[in-house]
């Protein structure tokens, strides 16, 4: 038993953990070394002060003396020749953008921001071209632009069969109004993800094993247009398929949704599962756009080094980054017949098998790409609520560069939980990562970046947070 299941085992022997004291089962810990055991997580069969050797870097140096031993206190610093010129502070590798400012108006024009959703590069409006109808006409100017009073263009309600969501002309579709599913119906929605900021199209086929003409096709734009995306709970019916088989390609209007272009002998399985009766599920395609002399690098003899972004450092064997995929993810867990609230990660960057993700300092948790066993198997499971709405992802994969030891990668993923910009990949702050009633799934797209040639740091970081609201039925949106 290890990791956070652990962890919650442990809470449980906190007081005979209090009795135990600073005691450790081996030689005594010589003058001036240091062996407590007031870590939280004493005892339990992992080294969790994030020295030499540790599993985790959860408590301070030196107080999980019965898993990791005796440590010796690292040595002060010798003194400098004395401060240099102040240099500045550093750049804000995520400088905020400026504020939008309203268009002056004329007769009849309509601009104003008071749409909830406004500002998250979605025209939520439900006027023409827009995305969505959330809000009033005329309130979400900043992603709508200008609206016009009584503006006579016809909006075309987009609802394709079964589907339950916004028909992005102020209405809701009728595949809402059918209730729960049937015993023989799935709830199915599609993410694509691209670098922030490019626009791509997908068409995805979806099949049965042996059938030549798809069952259901879906075209959906990347909704990967900004460092912070929303993805609301909104699913199409389709008819449950254990053996579910999906082919896609790129494709240029979002529009259409024929079989036209769908080939079955591109088809491959998405999941072991397949779409299960009565649940809901999201398929997750990546579509980079990757150029033929792009490389990751390679460290297969360390655990989640696959392919990891490769720096000016990087010595040994090289490999093509992860081509353009998709896979199917299973959204909401249930207790007891009723879907839990939570939070999860899910890692589709670019060019990391490995990254780290963390909702308190000095606190992380590791989360394999989706595209592998390991993270196909971790994006079934929802976390417990934070006790913060911030989240903070981290450059875990430093650890496969061979000049990188163990201490040194535990510095660096800390030093990123506690907000430090040298070590940071991307920041979400979202309420609701403690939200008591609802499910959620955080989708990290795009670029990992790489190490920098000191070694100090990560650059060339590009990422964005796809925040995707889980299941619709019961109590959770």
């Amino acid at each position: 038993m290890h990791g956070w299941t652990q962890r919650l085992v442990m809470l449980g022997l906190m007081a005979l953990t209090l009795q135990l004291g600073s005691c450790f089962f081996g030689d005594a810990p010589l003058e001036g070394e240091l062996c407590t055991n007031t870590c939280r997580f004493e005892g339990d069969g992992d080294c969790d002060d994030g020295g030499p050797g540790a599993d985790y870097g959860f408590c301070a140096l030196g107080t999980d003396c019965r898993d990791c031993g005796p440590r010796v206190p690292e040595p002060e610093p010798e003194p400098g020749p004395g401060p240099g010129p102040d240099p500045g502070p550093d750049p804000d590798p995520f400088p905020e953008p400026e504020p939008w400012q309203p268009p002056e108006l004329g007769p009849g024009e309509l601009c104003t921001n008071t749409c909830r959703y406004a500002g998250d590069r979605q025209c939520d409006d439900g006027g023409p071209a827009s995305q969505f109808g959330l809000c009033e006409f005329g309130t979400d100017c900043e992603d709508c632009g200008v609206r016009v009073e009584g503006d006579d263009t016809v909006c075309e309600p987009r609802c394709p069969e079964g589907y339950c969501g916004q028909d992005g002309c102020g209405g809701v579709c009728p595949g809402c109004d059918e209730g729960e599913l049937g015993d023989d119906e799935a709830g199915l929605r599609v993410i694509v993800g691209e670098h922030p900021g490019e626009s791509s199209v997908r068409k995805v086929c979806f099949y049965r094993d042996g059938e030549s003409t798809p069952f259901r096709v879906m075209t959906r734009s990347a909704v990967t247009v900004s460092r912070i995306a929303s993805v609301y709970a909104e699913y199409a019916r389709v008819p449950a398929s254990p053996d579910l088989r999906v082919a896609h390609l790129a494709w240029e209007d979002a529009n259409d949704e024929s079989d036209e272009g769908c080939d079955a002998s591109l088809a491959s399985a998405v999941s072991e599962e397949g779409l299960v009766p009565g649940e809901y599920h999201t398929l997750v395609v990546t579509a980079y756009a990757q150029s033929a002399g792009e490389e990751c690098a390679t460290h297969s003899e360390v655990e989640g080094c696959g392919f990891y972004p490769a720096s000016s450092q990087t010595s040994g064997s090289t490999a093509a980054c992860p081509a353009p995929g998709a896979m199917l993810v299973r959204d909401g867990q249930r207790v007891d017949g009723s879907y839990q609230a939570g939070w999860r990660v899910v890692n589709v960057t670019a060019n990391a098998e490995i990254i780290a993700a963390s909702s308190e300092d000095n606190l992380w948790n590791r989360y394999a790409s989706l595209y592998t066993a390991q993270g196909a198997a971790e994006a079934q499971v929802y976390t417990t609520l934070a006790y913060t709405s911030t989240m903070r992802v981290c450059p875990s994969y430093v650890l496969c560069e061979p000049g990188v030891d163990d201490q040194h990668h535990m510095e660096a993923v800390a030093a990123c939980t506690r907000g430090e910009a040298s070590w940071l990949l991307a920041e979400l702050n979202h309420g609701r990562l403690s939200a008591p009633d609802q499910a959620t799934t955080i989708y990290v797209f795009g670029d990992a970046g790489r190490l920098n040639a000191t070694g100090d740091g990560v650059i060339g970081q590009d990422i964005s947070l796809v925040v995707a609201n889980d299941v619709r039925d019961g109590a959770l949106p």
